[in-house]
C-alpha cells in the first residue's frame, strides 16, 4: 500500500556489494529528486537516488512511510541511480519504494504522477479559502511554516481581507532582505506595522501573528519576535478571504508552504509558543 492509498508501492530486493537499478536514458548532478521509502521489518539503512560512492545519499528507513530529498550538485551519477546496494555500508537488502522524482529545481515539490513522462509544473493555486464563519476579524491568529523561495527584494504576501484595500491582515516577506512583516488594516489605516529580521528567508520558519484590541504580536520559531499594545480590529464578520496574495491578486506569494492555518481566537503566549517552537 502507497503512501497515497493506492496499491502502487514496490518492494525492492538486491544483494549488497552488487546489485542496483538506475534510469540510464537521463541524468543531472543539479536536479532535486525524491522518494518515498520503508522498511519491511525493522529499521535501517539504504543507498538512495544517486551513485553509492557518493556520500550524500545514505538514508536511515524505518517501518513508516518517509520521503526522503536529496538536492544541490553530487559527484557521480546524478539523477540515473535512484537505488544502489553496493555500498557495503548500508544495511538493508530489500525495502518497499513509491513516487521517486527528479525535478529541474533547487527544492522539491509534492509529488507528480506522469508515468515516465517528463512533466511541467503548474503553480499551485487555492481558490474558496475561507469565509466569514472561519475568521474572526476581532482576534485571531494566521499561523505558518514557511519560507521564501529567494531573497530577490519583492514582495509576498498572505493577507486576510474583505477583498477590498481598506480592511485586510497580511504577513509578508519584503523588499528590505530577509525581513518579515505583519500588520493590521482598518479602513485603510495600519493598526501594528511589526517587523522581523530573519537569519536567511529562504529557510523555513514557524510564524504566527496574533490579532486583538490593543494587543497585536509577532512569533516566529517559539518566540515573540515583535508586538504592539494599541490598535483597533475591524467589527465582525468583516475578514471572508484568505489568500496567497495581496487582497487585489498583486504580490502573489512565491514561497514554500508546509502549513497554513487561521484560528478564530487570539492564542495565549504559551500557545504561540507552543504552536512555533520548531
Amino acid at each position: 500500500l502507497a503512501p497515497d492509498g493506492t496499491l502502487g508501492a514496490t518492494k525492492i530486493s538486491g544483494t549488497i556489494g552488487t546489485s542496483y537499478i538506475a534510469l540510464g536514458s537521463t541524468s543531472s548532478q543539479t536536479a532535486t529528486r525524491t522518494i518515498w521509502a520503508r522498511t519491511v521489518s525493522g529499521t535501517g539503512t539504504a543507498k538512495l537516488m544517486s551513485y553509492y560512492q557518493n556520500t550524500n545519499n545514505l538514508f536511515t528507513l524505518t517501518e513508516k512511510w518517509q520521503r526522503f530529498e536529496l538536492n544541490g550538485a553530487i559527484a557521480t551519477g546524478g539523477t540515473s541511480f535512484y537505488v544502489d546496494f553496493r555500498d557495503n555500508s548500508q544495511t538493508l537488502n530489500e525495502f518497499i519504494i513509491w513516487g521517486a522524482q527528479a525535478e529541474a529545481l533547487s527544492y522539491a515539490t509534492s509529488y507528480i504522477p506522469t508515468n515516465g513522462a517528463t512533466n511541467t509544473r503548474l503553480q499551485d493555486i487555492a481558490n474558496n479559502s475561507g469565509n466569514s464563519s472561519l475568521i474572526n476579524s476581532t482576534e485571531g491568529v494566521l499561523y505558518a511554516e514557511i519560507a521564501a523561495l529567494s531573497n530577490d527584494g519583492t514582495n509576498r504576501y498572505m493577507t486576510i481581507s474583505d477583498g477590498s484595500n481598506s480592511n485586510y491582515i497580511r504577513l509578508v516577506y519584503s523588499t528590505t532582505s530577509n525581513q518579515l512583516g505583519a500588520r493590521y488594516y482598518v479602513n485603510g489605516s495600519f493598526q501594528c506595522a511589526l517587523v522581523y529580521i530573519l537569519t536567511d528567508e529562504t529557510e523555513f520558519i514557524k510564524a504566527a501573528f496574533k490579532w486583538k484590541e490593543n494587543d497585536f504580536a509577532l512569533w516566529v520559531n517559539g518566540t515573540e519576535v515583535a508586538n504592539d499594545t494599541s490598535g483597533n480590529v475591524n467589527p465582525e464578520n468583516t475578514f471572508y478571504r484568505l489568500d496567497f496574495s495581496r487582497y487585489d491578486g498583486i504580490f502573489p506569494f512565491y514561497g514554500k508552504v508546509k502549513a497554513l492555518a487561521v484560528y478564530k481566537e487570539a492564542l495565549t503566549d504559551a500557545q504561540l509558543q507552543s504552536l512555533t517552537t520548531t
